[in-house]
């Protein structure tokens, strides 16, 4: 898997959050996962839970 992370800023929401995309591909299917999560520096424990939870998906994951 290949991940990017992005700042983002919603519309109406003064809170710095962030955009994480996950890219899975092999030679016939592309699949790409998105999450929008509170920055590190808004909400440091909910942050965490989500980052985590994108590297368990990155870990267990396998093409077959």
């Amino acid at each position: 898997a290949k991940a990017v992370g992005l700042k983002a800023r919603l519309q109406g929401l003064d809170l710095e959050n962030e955009v994480h995309f996950l890219l899975f591909e092999s030679a016939t299917h592309k699949y790409v996962i998105s999450s929008l999560t509170p920055s590190e520096a808004t909400s440091p424990d909910v942050y965490a839970a989500n980052t985590a939870a994108m590297g368990t998906i990155m870990r267990t994951l396998q093409p077959r």
